[in-house]
């Protein structure tokens, strides 16, 4: 029997570190392997671990099992598209009823639904923007913020597009449209306006990419551009995942309108 070496002890903020993640994608099994240093850069102040790379990890790495099932599976899949592909371009130009092929399967180019906001603080000072992209089940968000005080911010997608300073409560409350509780670590939550939150580095930077479920760009009872408009919200502190109905997230320290790009 082999004897195995002892581990030596090195403080987790500098020890490699490995982790696994199983998931189904359409019946097929996959594998998101990660590692590397916990530190290798992760914690600069400008771009947080929190914010860019929630796991932890350096490096990731997606497989996939080779077997005829996984194979059949992935085929079928790409048959599929290419079905939808040869559907478009044989049917009549405009939109058909009954359509029920998205947009984001179809191979060629695609005028992807965007949207855009610009934050100011209750001074009325330009200090953040986010671009808004359509994506399949969801929304791509991508924030760049700056003069934030050092920290974790409460983040939400608010029920009204106005930003009225100093305290930006004509934004209303979190955009709840199917009418939850708030907080992502919440059984019965979260609002779709519930994000993760926005961690600013000791330069008060913070740049981030969030993904919102049940969210979208276009029509829909979900849609950020519903009759009263949307609007995202920094909160002075972070929010805490789970207190209705805000997480203790504190006042509002910078706002911003969503509008088409």
């Amino acid at each position: 029997m082999r004897s195995r070496r002892p581990r030596s002890a090195v403080p987790a903020s500098t020890s490699p570190s490995r982790g696994r993640l199983g998931m189904m994608i359409g019946g097929v099994p996959f594998t998101l392997k990660m590692w590397g240093d916990l530190e290798s850069g992760w914690r600069s102040p400008a771009r947080s671990a929190e914010a860019v790379n929630p796991l932890g990890f350096r490096h990731a790495r997606l497989e996939w099992p080779t077997s005829t099932k996984a194979v059949a599976l992935v085929a079928g899949g790409v048959l599929f598209v290419w079905a939808a592909h040869v559907a478009r371009a044989e049917a009549p130009a405009g939109p058909q009823p009954g359509a029920q092929i998205p947009s984001w399967l179809i191979p060629g180019e695609v005028d992807l639904l965007t949207a855009k906001a610009e934050f100011r603080n209750p001074e009325g000072k330009v200090v953040g923007r986010a671009v808004l992209v359509e994506a399949p089940y969801g929304v791509m968000i991508a924030v760049e913020m700056s003069e934030l005080p050092p920290g974790r911010h409460g983040f939400h997608i608010h029920e009204v597009g106005r930003c009225d300073p100093p305290d930006f409560g004509s934004a209303g409350g979190h955009f709840n449209p199917r009418g939850k509780r708030h907080g992502l670590m919440t059984v019965e939550g979260p609002h779709v306006g519930d994000l993760p939150n926005l961690v600013a580095g000791s330069d008060g930077t913070a740049r981030a990419e969030f993904y919102l479920t049940h969210a979208t760009v276009g029509a829909g009872s979900n849609s950020l551009f519903h009759p009263n408009g949307t609007a995202l919200v920094v909160h002075a502190d972070p929010d805490d995942g789970r207190t209705d109905r805000s997480g203790h997230a504190g006042s509002r320290i910078a706002c911003a309108v969503i509008g088409f790009r």
